[in-house]
C-alpha cells in the first residue's frame, strides 16, 4: 500500500522537525510508515492522512524535547 502525505502547515512542521532528529530520507520515510505504539498502534503517516497531523506533531515535538521518538514498531 502506497501512502503519501498531504501538505499543509502541520505537515510541513512535522517533516522540519523529523530532519532536525534523522539523518536521512530513508530514517524519516521509515519512522513516518512503521506502526508507533505511542501513537494507538497506527502509523504516522496515517494519522496524518486520517486529519491528525497536529496529534503526529505534538509527539515529536514531545519526544524531540525529551531527545527520543519512542517505540516503533
Amino acid at each position: 500500500m502506497i501512502l503519501e502525505m498531504r501538505l499543509n502547515t502541520t505537515t510541513i512542521k512535522i517533516i522540519v522537525r523529523l530532519y532536525a532528529i534523522m539523518l536521512s530520507d530513508e530514517q524519516v520515510n521509515q519512522w513516518l510508515r512503521t506502526r508507533n505504539l505511542n501513537l494507538g498502534g497506527a502509523s504516522p503517516l496515517m494519522l496524518i492522512n486520517r486529519g491528525m497531523a497536529e496529534k503526529v506533531f505534538e509527539f515529536i515535538r514531545e519526544a524531540q524535547s525529551l531527545n527520543e521518538l519512542g517505540n516503533t514498531e
